[in-house]
């Protein structure tokens, strides 16, 4: 009889024991959050639309003014920030204008509303670039093969609409200011305005097909030199790329 008492307090016990366990488990659930993913579930890489959080995107492309590899991190759903390094043939701030050099861009994504297929980010990317000095408007056969260096940062909104499964348009405004020197000349304003259009195509959910193309003006400080600049500062970039979520 003792012994039978002594099975099912055992059994009643373990019993509630499992029972708290149950409870308690409960408790901590929830279901997942918007936050902790993309506004539609997708990923993005220049849109509005933010990664989800600690997604990692690795993208590289060629176009004009040259060719480049990022790699894309997102501490935050809503933050996102990038390291862009680029082998450049042209100007980033010159239109056509030809030469070597190279780039670094960081990017960074705030995102600031998001509602349906709909998502609106801040993008701010400060920059540094340096090669030929024909590339930040040094007149030919004077200094253009010298050294020069622009260093700037550019802000603008950027809009993405997801207008069917797996793609998704982007548009945006940017806004820069900064700097530019040539060895042997002074430190000089510039400043850019450019817009852009794009679409993001995923072929599966981590691989993704881009384009991109920017266009606008720069502006530059030329007074007081004797070296005069090229009369073209005309913006023009093209990005065709390939993008894929570890």
């Amino acid at each position: 009889m003792r012994f039978h008492l002594a099975a099912c307090a055992l059994v009643l016990a373990l019993g509630v024991a499992s029972g708290a366990r149950a409870q308690s488990a409960a408790d901590d659930w929830a279901p997942p959050t918007a936050e902790a993913r993309p506004t539609s579930g997708e990923a993005s890489f220049l849109s509005g639309r933010t990664l989800g959080i600690g997604q990692v995107l690795m993208a590289a492309a060629l176009g004009w003014p040259g060719l480049w590899a990022q790699v894309e991190l997102a501490p935050d759903s809503t933050f996102n920030i990038g390291a862009r390094v680029a082998v450049v043939y042209g100007s980033p701030v010159m239109g056509l204008v030809t030469g070597a050099g190279g780039e670094l861009i960081v990017p960074m994504r705030i995102h600031l509303f998001g509602e349906g297929d709909v998502d609106l980010a801040l993008r701010v990317a400060p920059q540094v670039a340096l090669g030929e000095g024909r590339l930040f408007g040094e007149a030919e056969g004077v200094r253009a093969n010298d050294l020069g260096v622009s260093s700037r940062v550019e802000v603008g909104p950027r809009i993405g609409w997801r207008v069917v499964e797996r793609v998704t348009l982007l548009a945006g405004v940017d806004a820069g200011a900064g700097v530019s020197w040539t060895d042997g000349e002074e430190v000089r304003a510039i400043g850019t305005f450019s817009a852009t259009l794009g679409i993001e195509a995923l072929m599966t959910l981590q691989t993704m097909l881009f384009a991109e193309v920017s266009g606008g003006a720069g502006v530059a400080d030329g007074s007081g030199r004797a070296v005069p600049l090229y009369p073209q500062q005309e913006i023009f970039r093209l990005s065709l790329g390939l993008a894929y979520v570890l």
